[in-house]
């Protein structure tokens, strides 16, 4: 089961005071510019081959994103304004998420306790470092990956799936809470200084020369 990062109505609100990165029409444009080129090399050549009116919404998508780094535009209302149907738009995002692209998460809905619209965040705007520290991103994250932890057993012609990573600089901030074993040594390392009467007292209890050491 996939548990989705929920907005509360604070959070967006917050999240929407922001003041827009770009300054002018023409910092937007630039902004716009650098991320569509990352979802052009996502998809490689194949982005040209798209439909016209696909690689339009996906313009679309990088404009609304180029002031904060987010958009929250329904899937319905781009699909609606570029003559696409609500899966493409889905699918685009999908795949953006799975290279890592772009981080979703949930608005929550008014009318009922469950999610709303999708809010999707680009991971290589520069506030995103915001988003990431104010929505708790990169526990979010480590929950995510530890609930997908285990892969179901399938048949060999299946092959191992692959868990997508939403939110590759994320990793940074796991690799702090990783911890390297340390090496075990016996009292026969205890330093030659320390009297041999003493290590063989304490040597029931403490059986490690750290630990002799510090007594």
């Amino acid at each position: 089961m996939t548990v989705s990062r929920m907005l509360s109505n604070e959070e967006f609100k917050q999240m929407m005071s922001y003041k827009p990165s770009a300054k002018n029409q023409k910092e937007q444009q630039s902004m716009k510019l650098k991320l569509l080129k990352v979802v052009e090399e996502v998809y490689g050549d194949a982005y040209y081959r798209l439909k016209k009116e696909t690689r339009e919404a996906i313009d679309m998508m990088c404009w609304l994103s180029s002031e904060r780094g987010f958009f929250f535009a329904k899937d319905a209302y781009l699909a609606d304004r570029h003559d696409l149907s609500d899966r493409t738009i889905r699918n685009v995002a999908k795949k953006l998420r799975e290279h890592g692209v772009l981080f979703t998460v949930y608005r929550r809905s008014t009318k009922q306790n469950g999610r709303s619209a999708p809010v999707h965040l680009f991971v290589d705007h520069p506030y995103f470092s915001y988003w990431e520290e104010l929505l708790n991103l990169s526990d979010f994250q480590t929950d995510f990956q530890t609930e997908n932890a285990e892969t179901p057993c399938g048949s060999k012609d299946e092959g191992t799936k692959k868990i997508p990573t939403y939110s590759l600089p994320l990793k940074k901030s796991f690799n702090k809470y990783i911890r390297k074993d340390e090496s075990v040594l016996d009292d026969s390392f205890t330093p030659s200084h320390i009297p041999k009467n003493f290590v063989l007292t304490v040597k029931p209890f403490f059986g490690q020369a750290k630990e002799i050491y510090k007594l």
